[in-house]
């Protein structure tokens, strides 16, 4: 396949590490806390400051979701729920996002003014998220050369989801409901948009994960599964800029960039095959033509709307199968975009955003033996719908208004083929993407009025010093700690703030330190110690008694495992684990020589440390019994 040419932006949204969240006092710690209250809502899209509606957001509105949120202790207060005006801008947020904003070299704005941003989709209660501009331009260095940053930004994190319900489900109690935990929503992101300037997938890859470790050497964001993730805008030469949602795996970032602009070169290609017109779409009951078919879900759907209406004559929403023409589509929609993803895959992604329906049939499928729809059955199909020889047909099983949603959105998306891409969001899936909503604009942004804005003075940014880079940090561990490049690099990258604290206690190995944090305590957490209990006070009172000589290496896991299931230094040290003092190991030594006389020194050093692994220094016993 010839190169193509790609325009590629990444957006990084990094959560930061501050005691409480962006608009209020609650903690933003996320864990399994007891729920003290649960709020439903139904949201509806707004006019933004220019007065237009979104498009994104009247999609998200017109699919009249319900959404429950669940409110966790000492997670979520009222300002989460939107039924307490929010508090003012967390410093010490802004503070963080002013410092990634000169390591960005961004001209930081004079004032920042919060704005809402219009989301309809559930994750946050209110309809909107809080965002605020912080600073423009910058750029960031990479082995491709510089990529231009267009916009430092802080804002919410959204909620999390807990549970989605099954919209095609007939058992579903409320098949339009979704469930959102609150103790995400309101935790201070910081979010970094670059410029297209990416080219590839590779470079893609290099730049978010640039920007990643740049953030992480901060020191004051979050870490693991989650705290971070990647959006991007991705276009093709002569083709729309299309968004991809959730970029989260870093490890499939440069083949999901590749696959997209793939998959848009494909549907430019389709759009010279697709015909101009495709005309009005009228939903036929095919109902009957799909009573044999042997898919267990169709059988099922079915089963249910005849139970209904037979329960409730008068009943409008009835399930079953239901189906419309798209001229000049016969062939296209077995067209490949992707791997294992063909135009029709495309178009039932839409049936699916638009309706919550669990995909369609079509014409181009072997509906035989995917559904048990036998060929003479597919036939009839095509003429209840008045197919002609270049025609197709695409058919949704569902209750009849689902059905009408989803066949209409069908037909919206054939009828633009022949456009090429279209502006769109799409959510990564893996190495793929799929659609979820049509391209969020400016209309969706409006002012915050409860939250003041917030001088920007030079006085704020010179107090700010830029942190010291991975790569320097780990330099300095080797020269002046004395740590293997591989140590000091792990230490730089992923422990660098415990390390800074406990290598300056009195007399402590520094490789005992960095030893503990980046291999002792993976080991430990491993056997099933929950090391999240350790406080910095316990763990500097570890180090101290090591720096004193009280224990010895090889009893450093079992000691630290004691701390994590609660009891104190002492406990743990006068259960066997206590550092035998020079005089003790050399008066064993001389035990062991009257019960052994004659016996190699190095034989009885192998017996002794055999047996007091745990407590004898290997360094005082080989003095001892004249090894060393």
């Amino acid at each position: 396949m010839e190169k193509l040419d790609i325009k590629c932006g990444i957006e990084i949204h990094q959560r930061l590490a501050t005691k409480h969240k962006l608009f209020c006092g609650c903690r933003t710690v996320l864990d399994d806390a007891p729920i003290k209250a649960r709020v439903r809502r139904r949201l509806a899209a707004v006019s933004g400051e220019l007065g237009a509606l979104d498009p994104a957001a009247s999609f998200e509105a017109g699919r009249k979701r319900e959404f429950e949120y669940h409110l966790p202790e000492n997670s979520a207060c009222l300002v989460e729920t939107d039924e307490e005006p929010p508090f003012e801008l967390n410093r010490d947020a802004l503070e963080t996002a002013l410092l990634v904003a000169k390591m960005f070299h961004s001209k930081v704005v004079d004032e920042i003014f919060v704005m809402r941003k219009t989301v309809v989709d559930g994750s946050a209660t209110s309809g909107f998220q809080r965002t605020a501009l912080v600073a423009l331009g910058g750029y960031v260095e990479t082995s491709f050369g510089k990529v231009g940053i267009q916009t430092v930004c802080i804002e919410e994190e959204s909620s999390g989801i807990v549970a989605n319900s099954d919209a095609n489900n007939p058992d579903a109690k409320n098949p339009n409901a979704v469930t959102y935990r609150l103790d995400r929503l309101g935790i201070p992101l910081v979010e970094i948009a670059t410029d297209p300037d990416i080219k590839s997938g590779a470079q893609a890859k290099e730049v978010a994960l640039k920007i990643g470790t740049m953030l992480r050497s901060t020191g004051k964001v979050q870490r693991g599964i989650g705290t971070i993730r990647q959006d991007l805008n991705v276009s093709v030469s002569g083709g729309n800029r299309v968004e991809v949602k959730g970029a989260q795996e870093l490890d499939v970032l440069d083949k999901l960039v590749d696959n997209e602009a793939e998959r848009q070169a494909a549907v430019a290609a389709l759009a010279r095959k697709a015909p101009k017109k495709v005309g009005a779409a009228e939903i036929v009951d095919v109902t009957a033509l799909f009573s044999r078919a042997t898919a267990p879900f169709i059988k099922k759907t079915i089963s249910f709307g005849a139970t209904a209406t037979t329960n409730s004559p008068k009943a409008t929403v009835a399930a079953g199968a239901f189906a419309i023409r798209i001229s000049g589509f016969s062939g296209l929609l077995g067209t490949e975009l992707m791997e294992n993803h063909r135009f029709g895959t495309e178009l039932s992604a839409y049936a699916k955003a638009a309706a919550g329906v669990g995909g369609i049939i079509h014409s181009d499928e072997d509906s035989e033996a995917k559904y048990g729809i036998t060929k003479e059955a597919a036939n009839e199909i095509a003429r209840a719908v008045g197919c002609k020889k270049d025609d197709a047909w695409v058919a949704v099983v569902a209750d009849r208004h689902k059905a009408g949603r989803a066949l209409d959105a069908v037909a919206w998306r054939a009828g633009l083929a022949h456009e090429g891409v279209v502006k769109e969001t799409r959510k990564a899936v893996g190495e793929w993407t799929e659609y979820m909503r049509p391209l969020p604009g400016s209309a969706r942004m409006y002012p915050e009025t409860d939250v003041p804005p917030v001088a920007v003075t030079s006085r704020m940014l010179d107090a700010i010093e830029i942190p010291k880079t991975f790569e320097e940090k780990t330099v300095q561990y080797q020269k002046e700690y004395g740590l293997s490049a591989e140590m000091a690099s792990r230490i730089a990258r992923d422990y660098s703030e415990q390390f800074n604290t406990y290598a300056e206690i009195r007399d402590i190995d520094a490789n005992f330190v960095a030893t503990t944090l980046a291999e002792t305590m993976t080991a430990v957490r491993r056997k099933g110690a929950d090391t999240s209990k350790l406080s910095q006070a316990a763990l500097a009172g570890f180090f101290e008694l090591y720096a004193q000589k009280k224990f010895t290496k090889s009893a450093a896991p079992l000691i630290l495992e004691g701390l994590c299931s609660g009891k104190s230094l002492a406990a743990v040290l006068s259960a066997g684990l206590a550092r035998l003092s020079k005089k003790e190991v050399a008066e064993l030594v001389a035990r062991k020589r009257k019960e052994k006389p004659g016996v190699a020194a190095n034989v009885l050093f192998a017996e002794i440390i055999r047996d007091n692994r745990l407590t004898a220094d290997p360094v005082d016993l080989s003095l001892a019994v004249g090894t060393r």
